[in-house]
């Protein structure tokens, strides 16, 4: 009898010394700091988009348009890995953007114009360069190609 208790307090001290050596980090995968081997999130996640947050003044400059500067605000998107960039094109609309690190990328269309392309962010300025093309014609053959430098406040 002293056998079998001595074998079951074993296996349940070896349970609590497994569970309680589990690997605490952050779990999030759309985060900057996401740990691999962890297999406890410990609430320390920071996600990548959080960097992208914010107001920017923008410069705007396109192929077949005049240059044109104005506000852009960067809000968090519904998912962990997405923002919206709201007011990229000047008009009060708001993009849904993909983020990947200091990355993003999109395809979204808008009052029949589909906007598709990527960016970066370094320190505090924002690339963003995409074309617009009327979505009836999408793929366009010659789409209004832009570039926008966005500089956060």
């Amino acid at each position: 009898m002293s056998n079998i208790v001595l074998r079951l307090a074993f296996g349940v001290g070896l349970f609590a010394l497994v569970s309680a050596c589990q690997k605490q980090g952050c779990t999030n995968e759309y985060a900057d700091n996401f740990d691999q081997e962890a297999k406890e999130d410990d609430g320390s996640c920071q996600l990548a988009r959080e960097k992208f947050i914010g107001t920017f003044d923008v410069n705007r400059s396109c192929v077949f348009e005049n240059d044109s500067t104005y506000t852009l605000r960067v809000t968090a998107g519904p998912k962990d890995n997405e923002i919206l960039l709201n007011n990229l094109f000047g008009a009060n609309e708001s993009l849904r953007v993909q983020v990947n690190g200091t990355d993003i990328s999109f395809k979204d269309e808008h009052a029949g114009i589909t906007y598709e392309g990527t960016g970066y962010l370094a320190d505090n300025t924002l690339i963003v360069s995409f074309t617009a093309c009327e979505t009836f014609y999408y793929p366009c053959v010659e789409p209004e190609e832009c570039t926008s430098t966005c500089t956060k406040d």
